[in-house]
């Protein structure tokens, strides 16, 4: 069984599926560019049903890594958002 890059194996429950649905909200309000170029690293991963929380912030830093220029020109600020967002707001994360 072949998957996705960033893709996980395991079953999502509910809190998963609320991470999701903010972190796919953070996503949107990334600049046109950074969104493009997020989804074609990730072979489409924010538009998944459900996504590991683990896996996005790999994705993350992958991506931040190769693309570093282009998240630093294009808006830091909207991309270190999101980033912020994807680890402050894990479902495993305490209160």
């Amino acid at each position: 069984m072949s998957l996705k890059p960033y893709r996980s194996i395991r079953v999502f429950d509910e809190t998963d599926k609320k991470y999701t649905d903010v972190l796919k909200k953070k996503f949107n309000d990334l600049p046109p560019i950074l969104k493009q170029e997020f989804q074609l690293f990730t072979d489409y991963l924010m538009s998944d049903e459900c996504i590991s929380s683990y896996q996005l912030l790999d994705a993350i830093r992958d991506f931040y890594k190769k693309n570093k220029e282009i998240c630093d020109k294009t808006s830091y600020n909207s991309w270190k958002l999101f980033d912020d967002k994807a680890f402050n707001y894990r479902p495993w994360q305490c209160c």
